[in-house]
């Protein structure tokens, strides 16, 4: 189960940095595995991050679809990791005292820079990533 995820995953982002004329098949196929199976990344915040900033990254595509796709494997992942997007784990924050969860991280990060994440979105992917 997450051992495949995280193989696939890490699959994904070699390939994509070897092949880059294959880059927009093989991040779609990611895409779609991480949109099919969003549970696989709770708990795992190394991993949610990279998914994420490879989503934030297909942002930037000027095609419509791509940045859909982007949208809605995003949303995907917050609704099956919602816990991973509000909180941070207090070890991954530097806390490490075991107190609980921390302040908002990933949330925070998105929200920091939206108008810099929506500037090259297109209307209808822009309406989307506000859901």
């Amino acid at each position: 189960g997450k051992m495949f995820m995280f193989t696939a995953l890490s699959l994904f982002d070699q390939l994509s940095d070897a092949f880059p004329a294959a880059a927009d098949a093989i991040g779609a196929n990611m895409m779609l595995v991480v949109r099919s199976h969003p549970r696989f990344l709770r708990g795992q915040p190394v991993y949610l991050r990279l998914v994420v900033s490879k989503l934030l990254e297909v942002f930037q595509e000027p095609t419509a679809s791509a940045q859909v796709m982007a949208c809605r494997t995003l949303l995907a992942l917050a609704h099956g990791a919602t816990e991973e997007f509000l909180y941070q784990d207090p070890d991954e924050a530097g806390g490490g005292d075991g107190a609980g969860w921390r302040a908002p991280a990933m949330l925070d990060t998105l929200l920091d820079s939206i108008a810099d994440l929506t500037a090259t979105l297109l209307p209808g992917p822009t309406a989307m990533f506000y859901e």
